[in-house]
């Protein structure tokens, strides 16, 4: 079976993109920001997730895992709107085979 028939879930990035303009020698920075739709799958952490990101983050607050296809990119500056709720990635993680990428997983944070 392949991986995208596991994809289950679907998430929405939002990515906000950063320009610079210079006004009478002033730099003014503007903002522009972009939604697009994922394929994914989201589930909790298991006890070898807690151990690898028990030093990066506080584990009492809410995280997850998400994992999409290795062609799919999302920086940490990005959010992951999921429900109701806005989600931030801690780390991210390529999980290899003996034929290259198979997929990436994130851990992902709630907050708000």
């Amino acid at each position: 079976m392949a991986i995208q028939y596991l994809f289950c879930n679907t998430v929405t990035v939002i990515s906000r993109q950063e320009t610079t303009e210079y006004v009478d020698w002033i730099s003014k920075k503007t903002y522009k920001q972009s939604q697009r739709p994922i394929k994914c799958r989201i589930s909790n952490l298991n006890y070898k997730d807690l151990q690898l990101i028990g030093g990066i983050d506080d584990v009492k607050v809410k995280i997850q895992k998400l994992f999409t296809l290795p062609d799919v990119n999302i920086k940490p500056t990005d959010y992951v709107l999921f429900g109701n709720s806005r989600y931030q990635v801690i780390t991210m993680y390529k999980a290899q085979d003996d034929k290259g990428v198979h997929h990436n997983k994130y851990f992902i944070k709630c907050v708000d």
